[in-house]
């Protein structure tokens, strides 16, 4: 399914800029799928994942806002996540969670 996918969106991006928003679609559910099945997820506690899914869309007050947590846990487990998926920086780890919202961490695909 992954490959398909890669076909895809290499067909798509050849044509006009109509297919480039879908070829970016396919980008989206590769990095979905690819990020689901990696066993660095496995690592994320319960409580790392629920943080990782809000990253992308919102700032760290919202985040403790909506978990009840103090802004300095949300720091605390933002800098867990970053380092256990071997990213650089929050940027990076935010980039990534926007770029795979959408999904849930209770989905595991094939």
């Amino acid at each position: 399914m992954l490959e398909e996918m890669k076909q895809m969106r290499a067909r798509a991006l050849k044509y006009s800029s109509y297919w480039s928003s879908v070829a970016a679609d396919y980008t989206r559910q590769i990095y979905q799928l690819e990020f689901l099945n990696n066993p660095m997820l496995e690592t994320l506690t319960e409580r790392e994942k629920e943080i990782f899914e809000k990253l992308g869309s919102m700032s760290t007050e919202e985040i403790g806002s909506a978990l009840g947590l103090n802004r300095k846990t949300v720091d605390s487990h933002r800098d867990s996540i970053r380092k256990k998926l071997r990213l650089k920086s929050a940027k990076d780890l935010a980039i990534l969670s926007r770029e795979i919202t959408g999904f849930s961490f209770g989905e595991k695909t094939t």
